[in-house]
């Protein structure tokens, strides 16, 4: 895009390895969808996202999603609060999964942080 008759506005990606030695840094890439969803696993993921925000947003996930004081906070329920059911009556953990890293990479969550400063 030119910005100016003499300059030229490029924007390049930036450059992630294709092998991720820190497991904590590739999940949090995948929450903000740097990582192809091909690359990882999406219930495992967001499973993770959510022990993660529930350490520094303790009711954050509980009150987006409705869930109860007496329930515990994991796909399975949050999939069964929205109606999410699959075959046989079985919550469908994969539309949540999918659907909770949606929420936050949109900002439906709120503002957030997922860096992690302890060493």
């Amino acid at each position: 895009m030119r910005i100016n008759p003499k300059i030229d506005l490029l924007d390049t990606p930036g450059i992630i390895p294709f092998k991720q030695d820190n497991q904590e840094s590739a999940c949090r890439l995948a929450y903000v969808n740097s990582i192809g969803e091909n690359a990882y696993d999406v219930e495992g993921v967001a499973g993770k996202f959510i022990l993660d925000v529930e350490k520094n947003y303790p009711d954050l996930i509980r009150n987006h999603y409705n869930l109860d004081e007496n329930e515990e906070i994991t796909l399975e329920n949050i999939a069964l609060k929205r109606n999410w059911i699959v075959r046989n009556q079985e919550p469908d953990v994969k539309r949540c999964a999918a659907n909770i890293l949606l929420d936050f990479r949109s900002g439906r969550l709120g503002k957030i942080t997922i860096d992690s400063y302890e060493e």
